[in-house]
């Protein structure tokens, strides 16, 4: 597949730290499996992008 300007939008992972990290493309297909804010009790103060982003670079280096 050809890098065209869509593609690398697409696939843009500006901003972020590791080459594991979602793109926005990637996260998008996930958002919806995530869970609603709870709106009852303490609001939410974790980013569960950073999360995924967490999980994808523990699964891409073995947790060396």
């Amino acid at each position: 597949m050809a890098w065209t300007k869509t593609m690398r939008r697409d696939d843009e992972r500006r901003g972020r730290h590791y080459a594991s990290d979602a793109a926005n493309r990637e996260r998008a297909l996930i958002a919806p499996l995530l869970p609603a804010p709870n709106p009852i009790g303490r609001p939410r103060t974790t980013d569960f992008r950073d999360t995924l982003d967490a999980l994808l670079c523990i699964a891409a280096t073995g947790c060396q």
